[in-house]
């Protein structure tokens, strides 16, 4: 079986939660399709688990990239376009949630912080698969393709735009395959009370708010959604 999720930003109850609900096996593949991080506490212990689980595969996200760049590293490598000074990027991490997985992260094991690094500087920004003859291309925020259209490439590497913007995926022409992307809370293009998957044609939204707090007006989940046969599941 084949999983995706995204967005739990620090919530290992529910993620453990989700796992349970599941059944995850040693021969399904689950993709997490990036902001693992921030918001909750957990974020640290969290990429740690999901370092050690061989049958997941993350896309990063844009609380990833800030967390990099904070940290001194840049995804982008010698090519990247400077945006932020250091100071900037660990005060936009905060402004983003960051200031707990910070306290956090000044407490793991230097060679852990090694390995962490190591991984988040690995991941991909999209992911295509195929599940019983559907197509899917996995996304944080926005699709390579996209970039190439994007009318301030000079103002944003391809990575900060793919993690980043979130309107253009809502605009874009149908294609071949079926995009399911995180990072916009589906409250920001459907009105439901209890925060569900958002479909659309060739479009699919599955962040549902895990990490925000329930404010009166919509309740947060954590979603996951089975390819094989579209199947939801949420922790409350």
């Amino acid at each position: 079986m084949t999983y995706v999720m995204s967005d739990i930003h620090g919530s290992l109850e529910r993620f453990d939660k989700m796992l349970d609900l599941i059944q995850l096996g040693a021969d399904d593949t689950l993709y997490i399709l990036g902001d693992v991080i921030d918001r909750n506490p957990f974020g640290i212990s969290l990429l740690r688990k999901i370092i050690g689980m061989k049958n997941v595969r993350m896309l990063l996200g844009n609380h990833e990239y800030m967390m990099l760049e904070a940290l001194g590293h840049c995804y982008e490598g010698k090519d990247h376009i400077p945006e932020l000074t250091r100071k900037e990027a660990v005060n936009q991490w905060y402004m983003n949630g960051g200031k707990c997985t910070h306290l956090s992260w000044n407490i793991t094991p230097e060679k852990v912080q090694k390995e962490i690094v190591a991984y988040l500087l690995s991941l991909p920004l999209n992911i295509d698969t195929e599940v019983n003859g559907n197509k899917f291309r996995l996304v944080h925020a926005s699709t390579e393709e996209l970039y190439g259209e994007f009318e301030y490439k000079d103002e944003m590497t391809k990575a900060s735009y793919c993690v980043w913007d979130r309107y253009a995926l809502l605009g874009m022409t149908p294609g071949e395959r079926t995009v399911i992307f995180g990072h916009t809370p589906t409250w920001f293009i459907q009105k439901n009370d209890v925060l569900s998957i958002w479909y659309s044609d060739k479009l699919i939204g599955i962040d549902c708010g895990c990490g925000h707090e329930d404010n009166g007006y919509y309740t947060p989940r954590l979603a996951c959604l089975r390819l094989d046969d579209m199947r939801e599941f949420y922790t409350e």
